[in-house]
């Protein structure tokens, strides 16, 4: 069976969340085709994701971004927006993955252009469901641009 390569960039500031999710997606044993990169804050990220598409580094974009709400700087909705406006990195799908219930936080967030929005733990399931969750779909069920 040929394994599927997946490319994930986590932007989270908390080092414990980011150490958790990375515990939760290699759970049930350890993926090679998952390559998760990591960005601590909103401005990083964009930073990163501009660098590549900058150097012609297209390849190296990542497939799906796991983006936390409320992050110190630039914002996870304002991450949102820019990257929805930008005509090549507009295409990757992006998950918001937060602790906020705040229907107003949702709202504005799939009317940025988010592809998803899943609450850490929320609606009586554990972080580690969730992630699962996002795991099953996002990187083994979905399409996702090459």
């Amino acid at each position: 069976m040929k394994t599927v390569q997946r490319r994930v960039l986590v932007v989270e500031d908390s080092r414990e969340d980011f150490a958790a999710l990375v515990r939760a997606l290699n759970k049930g044993g350890t993926d090679d085709g998952l390559t998760i990169s990591h960005s601590w804050d909103g401005d990083e990220a964009l930073d990163t994701l501009h660098s590549l598409v900058e150097a012609g580094e297209i390849g190296r974009l990542p497939q799906v971004i796991l983006l936390d709400l409320n992050l110190p700087g630039t914002d996870g909705r304002e991450v949102i927006a820019e990257l929805k406006s930008d005509e090549l990195l507009r295409v990757i799908p992006i998950v918001v993955l937060t602790t906020s219930t705040n229907p107003f936080d949702i709202a504005e967030c799939y009317s940025r252009g988010a592809n998803g929005y899943c609450v850490k733990g929320g609606s009586g399931t554990t972080f580690v469901e969730t992630v699962a969750a996002f795991k099953k779909f996002w990187l083994e069920a979905a399409e996702l641009p090459p």
